[in-house]
């Protein structure tokens, strides 16, 4: 009979130890569970897409988005409006540019982050592009995307600082400029003129007027027996008697017009100067040869159209 309760006792013992063992096991998968839904990607359920930026609790739900393709497509004052009323145009049609500053890829496609106004680096937006094969877009890319606006998105970004953005669903992407994005053509001028100077040739392609600056298509040939020198930085603009200098686009990153030119060699770049006048100017570029027994005029272009 001892031996019986001795039996008893130790089964008790076991099954109690076996509970506590099952109910810690279901408590560590409940807390999994539910770090990977407070911490995990944004599911968008229409295309089953899911973006691995990290998330704060509940403010991103899964939700049922309508793409509306009857409405036109939004204008440029609709797209300021969507960094603050997102809401107001989800489903609506968008097409959107800007540069890029982080590339993720997962197994549906790839959430890409721009500044729609880089210059100044505003209007973050969240893109996600499905597509399950490999892109060539990176950081510091200009791109532009035709697609739809989902919903705000809320996250963090690599340091834990809480972010908000719109996010827009999109199939169609492609390369953009900087041209294109941060400093856009308002007139462009097709000039093609030419000077030369004892075969050392200058040619000015094409002017563009822009709202933040002016740009100069310019190309050298250096058709003589000896080197030519072009001094680009000291370059200058005259208009309704003003004087403008040359003013670097580093962030531009311009084909630039080689400063010495060899026998034989072309060279063409974009030489900048600040916002003028969309009207008539002079354009002036410095030269020299190495045939010390030349005399190179600066070559002064009259612009008129």
């Amino acid at each position: 009979m001892e031996e019986n309760k001795k039996w008893y006792k130790n089964q008790k013992i076991l099954f109690i130890l076996l509970a506590i063992i099952v109910i810690l096991i279901i408590a560590v998968v409940i807390g999994i569970v539910l770090l990977i839904v407070n911490n995990g990607g944004i599911s968008i359920t229409t295309e089953k897409a899911q973006i691995s930026t990290s998330q704060e609790g509940e403010k991103n739900k899964d939700e049922e988005i309508l793409y509306d393709l009857e409405k036109p497509y939004l204008t440029e004052n609709e797209i300021d409006k969507i960094y603050s009323e997102t809401d107001n145009y989800k489903g609506r049609k968008i097409k959107i540019k800007g540069e890029v500053f982080s590339v993720e890829k997962d197994e549906s496609g790839y959430t890409i982050q721009i500044y729609r106004k880089p210059k100044d680096y505003l209007q973050h937006t969240i893109i996600y592009y499905y597509s399950v094969t490999p892109i060539e877009i990176k950081d510091g890319d200009y791109i532009e995307i035709d697609g739809f606006v989902n919903s705000m998105f809320y996250g963090q970004n690599m340091l834990g600082t809480s972010i908000s953005a719109p996010l827009i669903i999109t199939t169609n992407i492609k390369k953009s400029s900087y041209i294109d994005v941060c400093s856009p053509t308002i007139k462009s001028v097709n000039v093609n003129q030419k000077q030369s100077q004892y075969g050392c040739d200058v040619i000015v392609d094409k002017v563009e007027f822009a709202s933040d600056e002016t740009r100069v298509y310019v190309t050298v040939t250096n058709n003589s027996n000896y080197n030519f020198n072009v001094y680009m930085y000291s370059a200058k603009l005259t208009q309704n008697g003003k004087q403008y200098e040359y003013e670097s686009n580093y962030d531009a990153d311009y084909e630039e017009i080689q400063t010495e030119i060899l026998p034989g060699i072309t060279t063409s770049g974009i030489i900048t100067f600040p916002s003028i006048n969309q009207s008539s100017f002079n354009f002036i570029l410095d030269g020299s040869s190495d045939n010390w027994y030349t005399d190179i005029n600066p070559y002064n272009f009259a612009i008129s159209f």
